[in-house]
């Protein structure tokens, strides 16, 4: 290999003086070193300059972050330094951390790719870890690389390319590194991509050796290091997933499990330490995200303060203003790791990162953000994937995105430095007017009257309920959230429109918490407007809420005692029936839960509830409310069961059913379906007071197609329970079984924990 005298340090230095215009005693004066010394480095007499003097040199010339990288490279080279003659091993790897935690299931994985980089294996082995910034990706390559060198006789080593710098590392400045790493002279180390390229990949071919190559900027960077073939092993991490890499085994890293982040936490800390106050250990784990680097920091953090409690930094923590100012210990602060990433951006990138900080919950789809940044969709889908790529932003299912939770506090950090505050002010406008009437249209779909509000051509529009329910489940803590930023800036009349809107899907997802805060919301407004009878609608579905939703059943009490006499004063005899129905249903609910009313007021609750119904189905018959009464009335004749006349319940449930079978034409279509469904499961429920099992088994099979039809998951939940209890009782065990576990994944899926706990009573009855 012949030598190229142009790219010493001598030759380089005289070329940049020359292209300058300097003289040596000119350049002497700019950079404060003596003219007799640049002489003598210019001749090839100073052969390895001081670090200090080139930087020097470099200022003084004006040199660009690439010419001066190759003067400093140049300079180095010259120093007189021990290196491997080839097919020697090496080792050139950084120190590993001692208290590496978790990731086993990729350790396993890169184990399993070290095996299948043995001799004779035919071509490399390349594994590219990416994902968020400080999710320790170096980190896991380091200490793969030292737990793996027993595997690589040819050794090891590692090449930072700088991809989050300005300037990242250039190919040709990579393969140098390594050539030198490798042995080669530098007088002997060609000066073409080309040539080095060649050289690189003869060497790596019989050479059994792992290299990791760090923070990777884009592919083109990444592919001329790659070996052509042989046994070798590569570990890439990058920010960007690299998916133009062909044949690679990629790994997206995730945040650390709860357990494995407190078990981080603490091997940092001390067990003693953690162990003083596990709850604030789990806490600030959390309020780190479980994000590695972060929790690096708290634990160095506390580490350097002996005198701080665990529960101190977790307080200092909670605030989300001043999270990341917090997570700083020494040079290591998590919004810098952020901020390389961010610097990368486009302006319109940058931009559109800022806006989407304002998305409720750090989570939406394409149509919201478009709507929030104000481009089209299209462009939209671009702009995110570019987040993505540099892991600012996560790929969800289903097309969405969300923030991690430090990342959005960061992307609102730059919000309130850099948006104006009118763009901001457009954004959430534009945001809250598109859910909240997208919202209302999504919900009027449930309900039974054809009349349809007149929506803005710019709101998200359904003509299928099925689509309408997925967007009304998935965008809830957005478009909620956009009520109650309505209800603040006073938009009574939408408030309202959009709780109307929602009062018969509120049937299908009853185990919903949400309930209670959209209908507290809407009874506000409808007072702020002076409407008193929307004012005891909205509070009839607030005592809904409390006492069917969420178990508050004395709060639901008093929510009906203050709508029926609301509806008095204005002469609404359908919503005092419904203030009626409410009140009788809290007073059912107690009475079944013994251990939330006085002892021995079962039944004086059963009797109250009674008297309520009755009442209620009453009104119900005189306001003209067909539906209003048959449902009071099934929960009527449902009491008379519990009070010990199974023989009249079924009188009266035999009867509705019929009414419901004749009437249909009279019914909204989904709350037929639940009404035949609802009076066949309580004529099974009659039935099965009296012993009849199997007539009561066959009128809850008869049910099941009515409750899939309505999509109510809670009372489909109830009538699986008392189906496994009729084959129970008729020893038919293995459906008894089958019944239960169907009923407790639906128990489960809405969060009722008094019917998981009856399910695996009845569970251990078989």
């Amino acid at each position: 290999m012949s030598t190229d005298p142009s790219r010493s340090f001598a030759a380089l230095l005289r070329a940049h003086r020359y292209a300058a215009g300097l003289t040596i005693e000119e350049l002497a004066e700019a950079s404060a070193l003596s003219g007799r010394a640049i002489g003598d480095m210019e001749r090839g007499r100073s052969k390895a300059p001081r670090s200090r003097s080139v930087e020097a040199l470099a200022d003084a010339l004006g040199l660009d972050a690439e010419a001066r990288r190759e003067l400093i490279d140049a300079a180095k080279a010259g120093r007189p330094s021990p290196r491997p003659a080839p097919g020697t091993r090496l080792f050139e790897l950084p120190r590993s951390v001692g208290d590496f935690t978790g990731r086993s299931a990729e350790l396993a994985k890169l184990r399993e790719l070290a095996a299948l980089s043995a001799p004779g294996g035919g071509s490399p082995v390349v594994a590219v870890l990416s994902g968020l910034p400080g999710l320790g990706k170096t980190t896991l390559a380091l200490w793969t690389a030292h737990a793996l060198t027993s595997h690589f006789p040819g050794g090891s080593t590692f090449l930072d390319l700088r991809g989050t710098d300005k300037v990242p590392l250039g190919v040709v400045a990579a393969l140098t590194r390594l050539l030198h790493v490798l042995g080669v002279e530098h007088s002997r180390i060609p000066r073409g991509a080309e040539e080095l390229t060649r050289l690189y990949r003869s060497l790596t071919r019989e050479r059994r050796m792992l290299l990791v190559l760090d923070n990777a900027a884009d592919e083109a960077q990444v592919r001329p290091l790659l070996p052509a073939c042989g046994s070798c092993m590569i570990v890439v991490t990058s920010r960007r997933p690299l998916a133009g890499l062909e044949s690679v085994h990629r790994m997206e890293l995730d945040t650390l499990p709860p357990s494995e982040a407190v078990e981080l936490l603490t091997r940092i800390i001390g067990e003693h330490r953690s162990a003083e106050d596990p709850q604030a250990t789990a806490q600030v784990a959390a309020l780190c995200g479980n994000l590695p680097l972060a929790l690096r920091i708290a634990g160095n953090r506390l580490a350097s303060r002996p005198g701080w409690t665990v529960a101190h930094l977790g307080d200092r923590l909670v605030d989300n203003d001043r999270r990341l100012t917090a997570l700083v210990a020494g040079d290591l602060r998590v919004d810098v790791v952020f901020e390389l990433s961010y610097s990368q951006l486009s302006p319109v990138a940058a931009a559109v990162f800022r806006l989407l900080s304002l998305a409720p919950g750090g989570g939406f789809a394409v149509p919201l953000a478009s709507v929030l940044v104000g481009i089209d969709e299209e462009e939209t889908t671009a702009v995110l994937e570019e987040l993505v790529d540099l892991s600012l932003l996560q790929a969800t299912h289903s097309d969405r995105y969300r923030f991690h939770d430090l990342m959005l506090l960061f992307a609102q950090a730059r919000l309130r430095a850099e948006e104006p505050v009118e763009r901001v002010r457009q954004a959430e406008e534009r945001m809250r007017a598109w859910l909240l009437h997208t919202a209302i249209g999504a919900g009027q779909l449930f309900s039974p009257s054809p009349v349809r509000a007149v929506l803005p051509d710019t709101a998200l529009r359904f003509s299928l309920r099925e689509p309408a329910a997925a967007w009304l489940d998935t965008e809830v803590d957005a478009w909620l959230a956009a009520v109650g930023s309505a209800a603040a800036d006073g938009e009574h009349q939408l408030v309202l429109d959009v709780a109307e809107a929602m009062h018969w899907f509120s049937d299908l997802r009853g185990h919903w918490p949400h309930w209670l805060t959209l209908f507290s919301l809407s009874t506000r407004a409808a007072r702020a407007l002076g409407c008193r009878r929307q004012e005891t609608v909205h509070l009839n579905y607030c005592a809904w809420t409390l006492t069917y939703c969420l178990g508050r059943h004395r709060e639901g009490l008093e929510h009906a005692a203050r709508a029926f006499a609301l509806a008095g004063q204005v002469g609404d005899l359908r919503e005092q029936a419904w203030a009626l129905f409410y009140q009788g249903g809290a007073h059912l609910s107690l009475a079944r839960r013994p251990e939330a009313c006085p002892l021995g007021t079962e039944r004086e609750h059963l009797e109250r509830a009674a008297e309520h119904f009755n009442f209620a189905s009453r009104f119900f018959v005189r306001s003209g409310d067909f539906l209003g009464h048959t449902v009071a009335a099934r929960k009527f004749g449902e009491v008379l069961r519990e009070l010990g006349d199974p023989v009249t319940a079924l009188l009266v449930h035999t009867g509705l059913l019929g009414i419901y079978l004749t009437g249909r034409p009279e019914f909204p279509a989904t709350q037929w379906d639940l009404g035949v469904g609802l009076c066949l499961q309580d004529i099974g429920d009659d039935l099965a007071a009296q012993g009849r099992w199997q007539e009561a088994a066959d009128h809850y099979h008869r049910a099941l197609p009515y409750f899939s039809a309505a999509g109510n998951v809670s009372i489909m939940a109830l009538l699986l329970y008392s189906l496994g209890r009729a084959c129970t009782e008729m020893a038919d065990h293995p459906q008894a079984r089958d019944h239960l576990e169907q009923a407790m994944t639906l128990f489960t899926e809405t969060g009722d924990l008094n019917g998981q706990s009856r399910v695996r009573q009845a569970l251990d009855d078989l």
